[in-house]
């Protein structure tokens, strides 16, 4: 499932956001926070229920079902369903391993990747609507961001695409061109 913010109020103002300690388990969602003015730190999840009981954070990215698994309204009471960026798991073969294989194999490769893609989008939205549930029914108010919460957000997630933009290299840039143009056609 996609990522959202749990906050211990409701996410209604971008300013909320100005010196907000918020968990940030990776460089990217680090300069992210940065981006909204927030304070990233850095909390090993197991350390997460005495990072809030503490008041080391007040806040952390991530997915409805992490937030159900880890009994996130032990520590807040509200959910931000901002969809913010949906980490995705990924499987690889080289060309040239693939170009080895015979037509009728390579044909029903893709035929169970297809199917294999499929069943892995069903159970994500599966799994967010039954996580999106238990959330509410222990007591979490779940909420998507209103408009100005989420102009910032977007402006947040812009700038740290332009920022690696400005340091990729050629080859990065090309297969980005190459994604815009699959995605628009």
């Amino acid at each position: 499932p996609a990522q959202g913010i749990y906050t211990s109020e409701p996410l209604t103002d971008p300013e909320q956001f100005e010196g907000l300690r918020v968990r940030a388990p990776n460089i990217n969602t680090q300069r992210f926070v940065d981006n909204l003015g927030g304070s990233p730190t850095e909390t090993e999840e197991s350390d997460i229920p005495t990072a809030f009981s503490t008041g080391r954070v007040d806040a952390m990215i991530t997915s409805s079902s992490t937030g159900n698994s880890m009994a996130a309204w032990d520590y807040v009471t509200d959910y931000t369903d901002a969809n913010l960026w949906l980490p995705k798991n990924i499987v690889f073969i080289s060309q040239r391993s693939f170009d080895a294989l015979d037509e009728a194999t390579q044909e029903a490769l893709m035929e169970a990747a297809a199917e294999a893609e499929k069943r892995g989008w069903e159970m994500s939205r599966e799994d967010n609507d039954a996580s999106l549930a238990a959330l509410q029914e222990n007591g979490i108010s779940v909420s998507e961001p209103n408009e100005a919460v989420s102009a910032a957000l977007q402006a947040a997630g812009d700038e740290l695409f332009e920022d690696w933009q400005s340091r990729a290299d050629d080859e990065a840039k090309q297969a980005l061109e190459s994604y815009r143009e699959q995605r628009d056609s």
